[in-house]
């Protein structure tokens, strides 16, 4: 399969809700000028917010407490809930100013930052861009259960899809980490007679889910989270259709029995077919 190369890690994309009314607007422009890591997207109004976070996904939303008319932001939180329910949501508080609403904002599910410098708003970005990571051990577990997949190209998918589970990772993302179209990635995988890459993105997430199951002994409902499925009923789904196996309790998921099975899953595809 032709190289595509990986990036180590993404830029943090944030959606910035200026709805007229965004006194931190110079310095997050600032900070995104110093800091190639960082993406930011500024919408400037509500009626188009909940359509730019749908498509752009993005990390992290950050609201005004209340916009330029006086209007709340909580309902608008309300609604960015339902229709991008993995974003989180941060409400820029200016030193000194007003916080009324703030209660409201914070029950619909908003969280507050008072802004008052470069060096703290970005250092609450990266925090919430690193919340979910692999520790080593776990890093390290990964790359000894996969080690023996090739070509190395695919070591390197899969790799970052494990890493990125949590972000309930869609096949767009892992084109884009690679510089290409979902459309050319999707061909080079059938080329390459790898697994389609929204199987890899399942497989990585039962890799994460076994994996996570070390630390701690969680229950289906935490693994099933932690590791980008929607419920505890699409990571059963996934048991059944890629382990062929019933998935009850964490002990099914057994780090050993999914790499196995992804091994045997991947030399079936690499055999040439019978003429």
């Amino acid at each position: 399969m032709p190289s595509f190369s990986v990036k180590s890690r993404p830029a943090l994309s944030v959606l910035v809700a200026c709805l007229g009314n965004c006194p931190e607007r110079a310095l997050l422009a600032a900070l995104e000028a110093h800091d190639s890591d960082l993406a930011l997207t500024f919408v400037e109004s509500r009626v188009t917010l909940i359509g730019r976070a749908r498509a752009l996904r993005p990390r992290v939303v950050l609201l005004p407490l209340r916009d330029a008319t006086g209007l709340p932001s909580a309902p608008l939180i309300t609604r960015l809930r339902e229709h991008a329910p993995n974003v989180r949501i941060l409400l820029l508080l200016s030193p000194g100013a007003s916080q009324a609403g703030l209660a409201e904002a914070i029950r619909a599910g908003g969280e507050a930052l008072v802004a008052d410098g470069e060096a703290q708003l970005r250092s609450v970005l990266f925090r919430t861009r690193d919340a979910g990571l692999l520790t080593a051990p776990e890093y390290d577990a990964t790359k000894a259960l996969i080690s023996g997949l090739q070509p190395v190209e695919l070591r390197e998918t899969l790799l970052f899809c494990v890493e990125d589970a949590h972000r309930r990772l869609r096949a767009g993302d892992v084109a884009a980490s690679r510089d290409a179209t979902t459309r050319e990635l999707d061909r080079q995988a059938r080329a390459a007679r790898w697994p389609t890459i929204t199987e890899l993105i399942d497989w990585a997430r039962l890799l994460r889910a076994s994996v996570l199951h070390w630390r701690e002994s969680s229950d289906l409902a935490a693994l099933a989270q932690a590791s980008g499925f929607t419920s505890t009923q699409a990571l059963q789904r996934a048991g059944v259709r890629l382990l062929h196996r019933s998935i009850e309790r964490p002990g099914d998921l057994s780090p050993l029995l999914v790499s196995a099975r992804l091994h045997r899953r991947v030399q079936r595809l690499a055999r040439p077919e019978p003429v």
